[in-house]
């Protein structure tokens, strides 16, 4: 069922990388201990929001695995804003790495009669028996973030293309590489998201001249030390190893602080996400040579504006809404990087159409969306 019942607004959306025990959310690393908020706006039904849009009030059930990482909490500080202009309640829950408390928020939000349901990169068989009562309570269950298994308890899958972002990132590595030279891969088998990173980077290798010596599954359950320990492994099973690919940006202060202590200064460093912290290190590290990007928080706005035209107009949830106004996707490198502490795409900057569309009652229409990838603008 694509449409919320009138009573109410919730939205539920697990996103981007979540493990068993949920490390990598976006997927970045980080520390912090369980928390639930709920921030609340003042519209009624009838009435305009604090920022003048006329829409009915609503809630929605946000869940995120781990929100412990920069490009995670895009979503969180992108939907949470778009939840203000509208005037919408949001139950917020990071589980902060902890499973048990994921199926426990979902259960909690469908037993409190939430709008809508709205996950952050989470495979709905993980919470499938939760995902089963929202579905027969009517209350619809979006998924945002990083790319999660197709599946029907999920009425839209607004997720990045992880296919394209691995292309275009192991493309960027070969031609720095001159089509030739040695590389070793970290992956996470575990997710999809990892899985189909890692297949992309496959296909951009074969007969490319550039050969993967040596792949190893990184440890979710303990990334920091357990991420040292393999890029150690890496490093002295590979003499003069060209380049590491890897999977997820929580992996790369941990491999460059080992390059440091094993004394390596040649090989090179490739992987996702240019918030400020990696933008940084791009900087000042010569090792760092490219980190793949998008606006992230673009399927949490995605997200909001279908829940708005569900709520003020009564139409469906369009799946198709991210793939007709598209992320945008480019590899930074020290000479396209962002100014320091900022975002290649700014927050404000990317909430404030979305919020001009839904102020002249337009909902449901995406914003900010320019030429799709690939095209000319």
């Amino acid at each position: 069922m694509n449409r919320m019942k009138p009573r109410q607004l919730v939205l539920l959306v697990i996103a981007a990388c979540v493990a068993v025990p949920l490390v990598a959310a976006g997927c970045g690393g980080g520390s912090g201990s369980s928390s639930s908020s709920s921030e609340t706006g003042s519209s009624g039904g009838g009435e305009k929001s604090p920022s003048g849009i006329e829409i009915p009030k609503a809630t929605i059930g946000y869940v995120e695995p781990a929100a412990v990482d920069e490009v995670t909490n895009r979503n969180v500080s992108q939907l949470k804003a778009a939840a203000k202009e509208l005037g919408w309640e949001v139950k917020f829950t990071n589980a902060q790495g902890d499973f048990s408390k994921v199926i426990s928020a979902v259960e909690g939000d469908v037993n409190a009669g939430v709008d809508a349901i709205i996950l952050g990169s989470t495979d709905a068989k993980l919470v499938r028996q939760p995902l089963l009562k929202a579905e027969q309570a009517g209350i619809p269950a979006i998924v945002i973030g990083g790319e999660v298994e197709e599946d029907p308890l999920y009425v839209a899958q607004y997720t990045e293309n992880e296919p394209l972002m691995s292309t275009m990132l192991t493309e960027k590595m070969v031609e720095d590489l001159g089509g030739k030279g040695t590389v070793a891969a970290m992956e996470i088998g575990q997710l999809t998201s990892g899985i189909t990173r890692a297949e992309a980077r496959e296909e951009v290798l074969e007969g490319s001249g550039v050969e993967l010596v040596d792949s190893q599954e990184g440890d979710l359950a303990d990334p920091i030390q357990g991420t040292k320990k393999i890029a150690s492994s890496m490093l002295s099973s590979n003499p003069g190893l060209s380049a590491m690919w890897l999977v997820y940006d929580y992996m790369m202060p941990p491999t460059l602080e080992t390059m440091e202590t094993m004394g390596d200064k040649t090989t090179e460093v490739y992987t996702w996400f240019a918030g400020p912290e990696n933008v940084e290190k791009l900087r000042q590290n010569p090792q760092v040579k490219a980190l793949v990007e998008d606006n992230f928080d673009h399927t949490a706005l995605i997200a909001m504006d279908q829940l708005a035209a569900n709520v003020a107009e009564g139409a469906e949830i369009n799946p198709n809404a991210l793939e007709e106004c598209p992320l945008q996707y480019e590899v930074i490198e020290k000479e396209n990087a962002p100014p320091p502490g900022e975002l290649k795409w700014p927050l404000p900057e990317n909430l404030a159409p979305f919020v001009a569309n839904w102020k002249a009652g337009k909902f449901g229409q995406g914003a900010g969306c320019g030429p799709k990838n690939g095209e000319e603008g």
